[in-house]
Formats: structure tokens, sequence, C-alpha cells
């Protein structure tokens, strides 16, 4: 099995356990575009059948298309708030060494 499939395995075993907060850890390395589809269509309905699902990523991009929320670490300190928001400080990203692809950048959203 590749990295990919094997990942999916193991978030599969988490959800058939019906948790009511599913954390996940960089959950699209090493998956391809369909499997992350699958992935964020999964997240959606464990959403709306009451599940919390949290990730956390490098990839600012995934969290301004999936997240409803982001928080963004830097020395010690949080800073939580909507993505469009929060990526819009470039001074904090660039702090907590992230980028936004330059079209998020140049329009906001």
């Amino acid at each position: 099995m590749s990295f990919g499939q094997r990942k999916r395995g193991a978030i599969a075993g988490a959800v058939a356990m019906r948790p009511c907060v599913l954390l996940l850890d960089e959950p699209t390395a090493g998956i391809d575009p369909a499997g992350i589809e699958a992935l964020f269509a999964t997240s959606a309905r464990l959403g709306r059948a009451g599940t919390t699902v949290a990730l956390s990523t490098h990839d600012t991009t995934l969290a301004l298309e999936w997240a409803d929320s982001v928080a963004i670490m830097r020395r010690g300190v949080a800073r939580q708030g909507p993505p469009s928001s929060i990526f819009a400080d470039g001074d904090l990203l660039s702090g907590a060494q992230l980028r936004v692809r330059w079209l998020v950048a140049l329009t906001g959203s």
C-alpha cells in the first residue's frame, strides 16, 4: 500500500469509532487530489453528523478553502479567526513562515 492509502486506512479506522472530535495532523500529505476531495467530503459528512473535525496543516490554500476558522501559532501565542482575516495579516504569516498563494493575497479570497 502507498503512504496515501495507509493514511486513508488509518483515518477510516478512526472515523469508524464515531468520535465526537477528530484531530488530523497533515491529513492531505501523500494523498492525490481525488483522495483529498474524498477526505473533505467525508469531513463535511462528519460535521453534519455532529463530529468536530480539526486539522493541522502548513497548506494555507487548503485551510482557506476548507476551514471555518484557523489558528496560527507564533512565539507560543495563537491567533485565531476566519481564514480570510488571518491570512490577510502579512506580518503574522511571515513570522510563522507561512505563505498564501499570490492570487489569494491579491484578491483576499
